[in-house]
């Protein structure tokens, strides 16, 4: 695995970027470019509104929408339980303080999109760190009942 710090040190005292890193490991590697567009719509998705809550499009479906409602009381329930993203299972290989900080992007990330697409009175993405189970999560709203 050619890792970051690698690439800095292959360069010696030549300035490099994360960009270029990007670069060398998009063009190098085996990543397919459907991978690269994959991550990128998890760092920018599309959000779908239902009942006034605000839903990773991804995640959302009916069916799931509905028996959260009934099983957890409520739409804003749901909306907390259908877009609770666990870090560490997505992303297996980052030690924990690798996965805190990607959880920490992805809630600035979203937390841009949801207040430019709906303003600052929607339920922002947070960070949620289970530190007796070392998981880490995204969520957007509460797990309030309603």
């Amino acid at each position: 695995m050619f890792t970051y710090a690698d690439f800095a040190r292959a360069n010696g005292d030549k300035a490099v970027s994360s960009l270029d890193y990007v670069n060398v490991i998009s063009t190098t590697g085996n990543l397919p470019p459907d991978f690269i567009l994959t991550f990128g719509r998890l760092m920018c998705p599309e959000f779908t509104v239902v009942k006034d809550r605000v839903f990773l499009a991804e995640l959302f479906s009916r069916e799931r929408f509905e028996e959260l409602k009934v099983s957890h009381g409520g739409s804003g329930a749901a909306q907390f339980w259908m877009n609770f993203l666990e870090i560490t299972g997505v992303f297996e290989k980052l030690n924990l303080e690798q996965a805190i900080l990607m959880a920490n992007l992805l809630e600035q990330s979203w937390n841009r999109k949801l207040e430019h697409e709906f303003g600052n009175d929607c339920e922002k993405a947070r960070v949620i760190y289970d530190q007796e189970a070392d998981e880490v999560f995204v969520v957007i709203g509460q797990p309030a009942v309603e």
